[in-house]
């Protein structure tokens, strides 16, 4: 046996025997009850007035935030508007056949990006997340959509508003309120 070995052997056995025997002039601990210790954690994790204050509105913002938009359709955003070039308008789509194609038939078209990743990547480039991938279309056929959008809200609104006349007026007759010669509407709002 070398000499190395002997020392290290001797090492060990010396380590051994001292975690073997305990030391009588080792520190006494102070040991705690189950309620000094929730006490002093308790005391330890408990925020000052003014941070109580500032956690409480943070909570308020985010639930707020969550009834009104989402916290995912804020975070989808922010992948939309990263992915979309300068002078296009994104939209993130169903990643399913008949949505890409009535996409595409309004002028959509699939955004690429080299080594573009998310959920379920494919390695075509195509930037998706989840199931839906983001299209883009130029900003002068979002504004004629837009603005075709706008007219059939308008027109639904304008058919919804006779046929409330009619009723109304169909009514009055029925009560000999109105005469058939009558079109005038009066509302509570004048």
């Amino acid at each position: 046996m070398n000499e190395d070995t002997k020392d290290l052997r001797e090492e060990g056995a010396k380590a051994l025997e001292a975690l073997l025997t305990e030391p009588e002039e080792e520190e006494k601990t102070e040991e705690l009850t189950s309620e000094q210790a929730a006490d002093v954690v308790e005391a330890a994790t408990e925020p000052t007035p003014e941070e109580a204050v500032e956690i409480r509105r943070l909570k308020k913002e985010r639930i707020a935030q969550v009834l009104s938009r989402g916290i995912l359709n804020q975070k989808l955003q922010v992948i939309v508007e990263d992915g979309t070039p300068e002078g296009r308008r994104g939209k993130l789509v169903l990643d399913t056949d008949e949505k890409i194609l009535m996409y595409q038939n309004l002028g959509f078209e699939f955004e690429y990006r080299e080594g573009a990743r998310g959920l379920n990547a494919t390695s075509d480039g195509r930037i998706r997340v989840g199931d839906l991938v983001l299209m883009t279309v130029s900003d002068d056929d979002y504004s004629i959509l837009d603005e075709v959008r706008s007219d059939k809200v308008k027109e639904k609104l304008s058919a919804g508003r006779d046929e409330y006349k009619r009723n109304v007026q169909a009514a009055g007759e029925e009560e000999g309120m109105m005469d058939a010669s009558s079109t005038e509407v009066v509302t509570s709002r004048g």
